[in-house]
């Protein structure tokens, strides 16, 4: 059965008909764009950190505050022993 590609839609009978609707909506079908995705505001002190921070200059710094008390503490002792 061949169809007359000039044919009109409203000529279209039965099971013809129905395809050509269903085509028609398939293509006449827009594609919806995918929403951009955006982040809620964020307060800075819960953002994840980038950097790791660099613990050795605080270890480093409590290491010294520590022994210069040791340090006081000895010379006190040795001020008391010795006077």
């Amino acid at each position: 059965m061949e169809q007359n590609p000039n044919q009109k839609y409203e000529e279209l009978t039965g099971n013809i008909k129905q395809e050509y609707k269903r085509y028609r909506k398939l293509f006449n079908k827009k594609e919806k764009t995918s929403k951009s995705f955006q982040l809620p505001f964020v307060p800075i002190i819960f953002q994840p950190k980038t950097t790791v921070p660099n613990l050795q200059e605080a270890i480093d710094y409590f290491q010294s505050l520590y022994s210069s008390e040791l340090e006081k503490e000895e010379k006190l002792e040795e001020e008391k022993n010795n006077g």
